[in-house]
């Protein structure tokens, strides 16, 4: 409340408020940011569907079943777009590999690795009632980034993930998660906690038409193979920038969601389906 106008001043903000409602009900207000934790994505980015403002979220869209519903028949029923931050998808490196494959005529065989480091158990992220846990706060980024290059659906989930006694480690933050995809490509996420900081977070090699793309932490990008050659390479591009861009155009020109509702419902839901599986101990159908 009382560092709500300093902080407006700060960053030049012309109106600050601590009630949402301020915020969607406003009419010069044509996009609503919702940077919350993620408990409460889907209630503000619901409300602010329902008043037909275009909404993004941070990632993720909901963290369960309920509020992803509710949502989803929100998006429905509004004029406006839904749109949550998966970056990676708008980041050069991924624009450079979705046009190297775009006319192969074999599957995708993907594997995603992610040196994702340590977040205690004492972490708002980590509680399954705040922040969700990491395969739905964070997995849910790689899952998209393999549905944008596959063009396709996640149809099925397979998840494991480590055994230890120490009570200090959260296993499911070290996890292989198998993804099976409606036009019958493959994704393996390892996503691990484990790791040494030194080793560049993500990494991705995505094979198809006897073909490679090998993408080295949004750094560079190298593709060999019957599609020829590509390399893209220099400071880290992650999408950030020409995410938000593609938003804003979106509004301006009212061009629609950036990314596919279905894409994005899609995305959360195979992340509830991981969770189930480390559970059930086999694979989960998405619908």
């Amino acid at each position: 409340g009382m560092n709500c106008g300093v902080s407006a001043k700060k960053f030049g903000f012309e109106f600050a408020t601590t009630k949402h409602a301020d915020v969607i009900e406003d009419s010069q207000t044509n996009l609503v940011f919702v940077t919350t934790r993620h408990n409460t994505h889907a209630q503000l980015a619901e409300e602010a569907l329902k008043s037909n403002k275009n909404v993004f979220t941070e990632k993720p869209l909901a963290i369960n079943e309920e509020q992803l519903a509710k949502l989803e028949s929100a998006g429905k029923e509004s004029s406006a777009f839904l749109m949550a931050g998966f970056n990676r998808r708008f980041s050069p490196h991924a624009t450079l590999i979705k046009d190297y494959f775009k006319n192969r005529t074999t599957p995708l065989f993907m594997l995603y690795r992610v040196n994702a480091g340590i977040v205690p158990k004492n972490i708002w992220l980590q509680n399954p009632e705040i922040g969700g846990g990491r395969i739905i706060g964070e997995c849910c980024h790689f899952i998209d980034f393999m549905a944008y290059i596959s063009g396709a659906k996640v149809i099925e989930v397979s998840a494991s993930s480590i055994k230890t006694n120490d009570t200090s480690i959260t296993e499911e933050d070290s996890v292989n998660i198998s993804l099976k995809f409606s036009d019958g490509s493959l994704g393996s996420l390892l996503y691990g906690a484990l790791g040494d900081t030194t080793l560049p977070k993500e990494y991705c090699e995505i094979l198809g038409e006897e073909s490679t793309a090998v993408m080295d932490n949004f750094n560079t990008t190298k593709c060999t193979g019957k599609l020829g050659k590509r390399k893209l390479s220099g400071t880290q591009k992650k999408g950030f920038y020409e995410e938000l861009d593609c938003v804003l155009k979106a509004v301006q020109n009212a061009t629609g969601a950036p990314i596919p509702a279905e894409s994005l419902f899609n995305t959360t839901r195979a992340t509830f389906a991981a969770l189930k599986s480390l559970k059930s101990g086999h694979s989960e159908i998405v619908k």
